[in-house]
């Protein structure tokens, strides 16, 4: 698929999305205990977003490239840690919602957003210490993206994204049928995305010399069916100790931490 054409969908997928909201500076503050939340992120359990910050790590005083921003709140989040951050998204609605966050967050001086694209970065080679996204691979074209990023990053930077993912080839059999077409349809907030495959992931651990992955949440997908709370709490202890026991199981698994190091 031709990619301007593919991003052109996505815009107006994640347009629609943000038509429907409609947030005040008050709801656009990052509270102060959400920002203690990352910055020592609780990972007894892997549950996967504090996991992910963790592997970021300290971005005090680094460059860090937040890729596919949105509304700015990881942008946010991670000035409020210290990093001078980029954040960049191919809708200027979205775009817009994140300066504003910015802005009413007190980061102005170290905290940008701009309106572009990951197939095309429009930065220096080796500007970044860190690239950052959180669902965002799964939108694009995985080859131009990581090319892009690997190129942005200086010698020794990383980047790392948390992912759905289908890493069984027959579980992706499974999507393709047309019941669980029409089931996950609903899941969907773009019409092209799709969870990445074990051979996505490798096009873009191409580009660097370390691959690392991180895998969550097979049994705790349950969750679309139960709920979140305490059932997913347990669920996902579950599969934390399935995956360290059987480590084939992680193939099984929804989403996945990638992490890359140039």
């Amino acid at each position: 698929m031709d990619i301007e054409y593919r991003e052109a969908r996505e815009i107006d997928a994640f347009d629609k999305e943000l038509a429907g909201s409609r947030l005040s500076d008050e709801a656009l503050v990052i509270p102060q205990y959400e920002v203690e939340r990352y910055r020592h992120p609780y990972t007894e359990k892997r549950f996967p977003i504090d996991f992910l910050f963790k592997v970021v790590g300290d971005v005090h005083g680094r460059r860090v490239l937040d890729i596919g921003c949105g509304d700015g709140f990881w942008s946010t989040m991670l000035g409020l840690l210290g990093g001078r951050v980029t954040g960049i998204d191919i809708s200027e609605l979205h775009v817009n919602v994140s300066v504003r966050r910015i802005k009413v967050n007190g980061l102005g001086d170290r905290v940008v957003s701009l309106q572009a694209s990951v197939h095309n970065l429009p930065f220096a080679s080796e500007t970044f210490d860190v690239a950052f996204g959180n669902a965002i691979l799964h939108h694009v074209d995985a080859r131009r993206a990581s090319e892009q990023i690997q190129r942005v990053l200086r010698k020794g930077g990383y980047a790392v994204f948390l992912e759905p993912v289908a890493l069984s080839p027959g579980l992706r059999r499974i999507r393709k049928t047309k019941l669980m077409t029409a089931l996950i349809k609903e899941n969907r907030v773009s019409p092209d995305e799709e969870p990445l495959s074990r051979e996505q992931i490798d096009t873009i651990a191409a580009e660097f010399s370390t691959v690392r992955t991180h895998e969550f949440e097979m049994i705790s997908r349950l969750e679309r069916i139960i709920g979140g709370g305490k059932p997913y709490k347990l669920l996902n202890d579950l599969d934390t100790r399935l995956f360290q026991l059987v480590p084939p199981l992680r193939q099984f698994a929804r989403r996945a931490i990638i992490e890359l190091v140039k």
